[in-house]
C-alpha cells in the first residue's frame, strides 16, 4: 500500500496527476489524502465493500467491477448518493 504521503509528493511533483482509484478498505487513508490534496485530487472508490463510506467522506466516484455487471444498478447508486438519499443508497 502507498502512503498518504508518498502520493501527496507524487501528486505535487507531476502535475498531471489528479486523481487516483483506491484499491483498499481504508477510508482513513481517503480523509488524510483529501485533506493534504484538496478537494480538487479526486478519487475513486475502487471497491465495492467501501464505496458509500468513500463518496460520504469526499470520493468523486466509483471503478468498481460491478460496473461490468450491472452498470445501471452501479450508476442508480451514485445518483441516488448523489441526491442526498443515503438511505437509499443503503438499500441498493
Amino acid at each position: 500500500m502507498i502512503s498518504r504521503a508518498r502520493v501527496h509528493a507524487r501528486a505535487r511533483k507531476a502535475v498531471s496527476v489528479r486523481s487516483l482509484s483506491n484499491t483498499d478498505t481504508d477510508v482513513g487513508f481517503v480523509t488524510g489524502a483529501l485533506a493534504r490534496l484538496g478537494r480538487d485530487f479526486r478519487i475513486f472508490a475502487g471497491l465495492e465493500l467501501p464505496t458509500l463510506p468513500m463518496l460520504a467522506i469526499g470520493g468523486c466516484g466509483m471503478m468498481i467491477t460491478a460496473s461490468n455487471v450491472a452498470p445501471h444498478l452501479v450508476a442508480q447508486l451514485y445518483e441516488t448518493f448523489a441526491k442526498g438519499d443515503i438511505d437509499g443508497a443503503i438499500a441498493l
